[in-house]
């Protein structure tokens, strides 16, 4: 129902309260910076990786400078890796200091 729904996500939500965050991205806090958070909570249905017919799965976030690569990679992060499945959980929750450009 949709309202069971609602409650799984307010629940996905109060969970990463008490995850402590490491903050990524240009190192200091400057009046022109803002903090980017992404949560990355699971994968469905992922496809089949091994001959075995699961996965190993994990998230790999890269921060670039400016809307292309050209410009340069200022963070690269990644969630652990959950073994031998297609449908993962992460909960995981990570902190970015940018510049606003």
């Amino acid at each position: 129902s949709r309202d069971h729904t609602m409650m799984q996500r307010m629940s996905h939500r109060k969970s990463f309260s008490s995850t402590p965050v490491t903050t990524y991205g240009h190192p200091r806090f400057e009046p022109s910076t803002r903090l980017l958070r992404v949560i990355v909570v699971r994968g469905e249905r992922l496809a089949k990786k091994d001959i075995f017919g699961a996965s190993d799965p994990y998230v790999r976030i890269r921060l670039l400078r400016g809307r292309t690569h050209a410009l340069g990679q200022v963070e690269a992060v990644r969630t652990q890796t959950v073994k031998k499945t297609l449908n993962p959980v992460w909960n995981a929750s990570f902190l970015f200091r940018v510049k606003r450009e």
